[in-house]
This record gives C-alpha cells, structure tokens and sequence, in this order.
C-alpha cells in the first residue's frame, strides 16, 4: 500500500491527467454543440418560405371584346412547410406620350368557361402547396380589349406573391395567339 507521501508526490501528475481529461471532455462537447447549431440553422431555414416558378408556356385569345392570357406554369415549394399564392399579371405597355404603364390584372379562373377551345387545368383563385411540392397549371387573365386600344405591350410579368409577403415574378415578352 502506498504512503501518503509517495500519493503526495503523485498529486501534481494526478491533477494534470483530470485537467487533460476535462480539456477533451470540452473539446468533444464544442464539436457536438457546433453541430446541432449547424442542423438547427439548415432546419429553420428549411422552413422559411422559398419557392420558384417556371413559364412553360403562353397564349392569348379574343372572344367577344375580352383578351384572355394563359400561362403554364409550375409553382416549386422548396420550404418544408405549406403556403399559399396570389397570383397576378402585370402587363407593361407604353402608352400615349411612349411611357412605360403598368396594368395590374388578377388571376380569373372562374372564366375559364369563356375558353372552349382546348381543355386547360387552372390553378385556383388562391393558390395551395404542401411542403416541397411541384405544381403546373394555367394561370388566366383578361382585360377588355378597348382599354388597351392602340397600346404596344412590352412585356407580361407574372407575380406570386405569398402569405409571408415574399413574391417572385417571371416576364413573357411573346405570346402566342391560340386558334
């Protein structure tokens, strides 16, 4: 059995391998802490509101008076929570004195009965994703073709804008007439 002056001289040793020991047990709880913040920030994130869309395509068409947009369309939820869209269409024309205007138009999907010609899938007035979801459908619009008489349109800029208020637009400079 030791003496208690043969531990004594032992002590200083003793104290720098519970010290050394303490040091890693630090080093290996930093490295797990850094982690799971790293996660937590990728999770948040993934939460936050982060969508895109793509224009596949674009038509018009005149009946009766009434010039109708559609636009194909898929909508991307990239977020990892649901949200929802209100679409609308921006039309930039110049006008009288060659100034660019905007006309804000609404999407309308409860005419889609004036357009008989093919069948077309639209998305609803409002607009509903589930998380990470893909979606393509039309979009229509309409305007009445006196209030833009003699009017050279620039471009059609679509618009979604969601509940947290963040939008994201895609412009059109051609659209073909549907016969």
């Amino acid at each position: 059995m030791p003496t208690i002056e043969e531990i004594k001289n032992y002590t200083p040793l003793i104290a720098i391998l519970i010290s050394i020991i303490a040091l890693l047990i630090s080093i290996f709880n930093a490295i797990n802490t850094r982690k799971s913040l790293n996660l937590s920030i990728k999770q948040y994130q993934n939460k936050l509101t982060n969508f895109e869309i793509y224009l596949i395509n674009s038509y018009s068409i005149t009946i009766a008076g009434e010039r109708y947009l559609l636009f194909h369309i898929t909508l991307t939820n990239k977020a990892e929570s649901k949200n929802s869209f209100q679409p609308t269409l921006i039309l930039e024309y110049l006008d009288s004195e060659n100034q660019l205007t905007k006309l804000q138009l609404p999407h309308v999907p409860e005419q889609m009965t004036s357009i008989t010609k093919k069948k077309f899938s639209f998305f609803s007035k409002q607009i509903f994703t589930n998380e990470k979801e893909s979606i393509s459908k039309w979009l229509l619009f309409s305007y009445n073709l006196k209030s833009l008489e003699n009017k050279i349109i620039d471009s059609y800029v679509i618009s979604l804008k969601d509940t947290s208020g963040m939008t994201q637009m895609v412009r059109s400079k051609i659209i073909k007439e549907l016969s």
